[in-house]
């Protein structure tokens, strides 16, 4: 699987409205994943004083797996992609299922550190 060097050109979701509503659906749910990362980044981090601010962003990431699951997305979704010849909607589908795994309870047990790599990467391949 070649991941790291391949970047989509600027319209290559746009052509087939699937692969356009997953990224949508995908960008949505980094910036919320974002949002978790810079609250948790926050010095000092003292979970219980942010703790009403990260229930929030949680929330909006259920909403987030919901969306996926209404759209027939798995965790870990088409694992042997060939980003380089793959199709839109499979590269799309791809993405969503990496990110699904970080919708659940999990997020709130992941670090900053843990965070900040995986909304770096799929930012790369949407934007």
């Amino acid at each position: 699987m070649t991941t790291e060097a391949w970047r989509p050109p600027l319209d290559f979701f746009e052509n087939n409205p699937r692969a356009r509503e997953l990224r949508g659906a995908c960008l949505n749910t980094l910036a919320t994943l974002e949002k978790v990362l810079k609250t948790k980044n926050r010095t000092p981090f003292i979970p219980y004083l942010y703790r009403h601010h990260l229930l929030d962003l949680y929330s909006q990431l259920e909403m987030a797996d919901g969306t996926f699951q209404e759209l027939g997305i798995e965790e870990r979704m088409h694992p042997d992609i060939n980003l380089d010849t793959s199709h839109p909607e499979t590269i799309s589908e791809w993405i969503a299922g990496q990110l699904i795994e970080y919708l659940g309870p999990a997020i709130d047990h992941l670090t900053a550190d843990d965070l900040e790599p995986i909304v770096n990467r799929f930012y790369f391949y949407l934007k």
